[in-house]
């Protein structure tokens, strides 16, 4: 499985990645440092989930390519 870090975007695909719960969604981080940015502001990245690129996160794109994601 794949997934998004919401802090700098590169996929993550290591089990063992650094994660975060946040509104009871889990998140995977590509780094610690990474991790902690988002745990110590998550609005920041997360834009009340209003973006379509965080959707893309935790959704996948519309198009079903899992490494799509866009700006917003």
């Amino acid at each position: 499985m794949t997934w998004v870090d919401p802090v700098c975007a590169m996929s993550v695909r290591s089990p063992e990645a650094p994660r975060e719960t946040f509104n009871g969604v889990e998140y995977r981080f590509c780094s610690e440092m990474c991790r902690r940015a988002f745990a110590e502001r998550p609005g920041r990245y997360l834009k009340n989930g209003d973006s379509p690129r965080f959707d893309n996160i935790r959704n996948g794109p519309s198009d079903g390519n899992p490494n799509d994601s866009t700006e917003g």
